[in-house]
């Protein structure tokens, strides 16, 4: 990880947890791995969820808890305290919740994490519905909010020719480095290149 000494704290042996079904088999719920084989984007796969993947970004799931927010990496087990820094998220995603995150250095240098998908909200679990959806919910809250989220924003998702085209766009204004997209399958996730070309519109559903 290239910002885990910004993220992941004091590791956790033993979870004591008021809801303890917030950490059990079906609840823990880590992000996919991110395949290391790189993919171009074709017509069955345009109209897959996917986001645009910041320069040296992270994957981390954030565990909220009323008194303390947990962190964990992607394919481990461990989990850490999350870093005092990120404490804002709890004004953005309520107590009893999961989500998946990516963390990075925006232009200026300033660490962010944005948040892309919540799989538990509440105390509900969401991983009947899709990823879209589940990210919809995430706009909603962001624009309910009372306070400042500070380093933590809401980190779009779309389809995967929509994220491609921002990449082509010479006037597109993003707060962070990027050459890649992140194709969000539901059992790992996939780095897509910039084409060289723009999108054929005649696109299918990769559903």
């Amino acid at each position: 990880m290239y910002h885990a000494q910004h993220v992941l704290g004091v590791p956790v042996l033993n979870m004591v947890s008021g809801n303890a079904s917030l950490y059990d088999d079906k609840h823990v719920l880590s992000a996919p791995m991110v395949h290391r084989k790189f993919y171009t984007t074709k017509k069955e796969t345009q109209l897959c969820p996917a986001m645009l993947w910041p320069t040296e970004a992270d994957l981390v799931t954030v565990f909220i808890e009323e008194e303390c927010s947990f962190a964990q990496a992607p394919s481990q087990s461990q989990l850490h305290v999350l870093q005092s820094q990120w404490h804002s998220i709890q004004s953005l995603i309520p107590t009893d919740s999961i989500c998946h995150c990516v963390v990075y250095a925006n232009k200026r240098g300033d660490l962010t994490m944005g948040v892309y998908d919540v799989v538990r909200l509440a105390g509900q679990d969401l991983t009947h519905e899709s990823i879209l959806e589940r990210h919809a919910r995430l706009h909603t809250m962001m624009q309910n909010m009372q306070q400042d989220p500070g380093p933590v924003q809401v980190h779009w998702i779309g389809f995967e020719n929509a994220c491609i085209n921002l990449l082509l766009c010479p006037n597109t204004l993003l707060p962070f480095e990027t050459h890649k997209v992140l194709r969000l399958e539901a059992t790992r996730y996939s780095v897509v290149l910039k084409p060289i070309a723009t999108l054929n519109s005649e696109v299918k559903n990769c559903e």
